[in-house]
């Protein structure tokens, strides 16, 4: 009838034995590729996740369209969670760009209702003193060229 688990939690360690010569020579192919060169565990989650759905479908009579489990990633995907860490940091950006605009829209109606019917008022409305201040258009250049770098 086969031991009992002590211990019901997923976690608990399992041991299998593989007999077949040529699954362990496709087993020695995979773990030379860098992704499983010493993570024997990720390759076997990894070929699990291939397989079981297949298996699960072959025995149970479902097609692999129907409800079978997706194959997730083991260990993260590093490049998906660099991109959507990326993503994040650029809708951030978004957003306090965002922020600043309406803030400085806002000082500007107020500075253009302090001057109204003044000659100043007038060339401020039309946009004339519109030229970055010289510090920051220099340090928009000095950032920018590290940005190049």
């Amino acid at each position: 009838m086969g031991r009992k688990l002590k211990n019901s939690d997923r976690g608990t360690a399992k041991f299998i034995r593989i007999r077949n010569e040529k699954m362990w020579e496709v087993i020695d192919r995979l773990s030379a590729l860098d992704k499983y060169k010493s993570n024997f565990n990720k390759l076997v989650n990894d070929a699990l996740m291939y397989g079981l759905p297949k298996l699960y479908a072959a025995e149970f009579g479902i097609s692999e369209q129907e409800e079978t489990p997706k194959p997730e990633q083991s260990g993260g995907d590093i490049v998906g969670d660099s991109f959507l860490k990326i993503v994040r940091l650029l809708r951030e950006v978004i957003i306090n760009e965002n922020i600043n605009k309406s803030i400085v829209c806002s000082l500007f109606q107020v500075k253009e209702l302090e001057l109204e019917g003044t000659a100043e008022g007038k060339q401020f409305g039309k946009g004339y003193f519109q030229e970055a201040p010289d510090f920051l258009s220099d340090y928009e250049i000095r950032e920018l060229r590290k940005l190049r770098d």
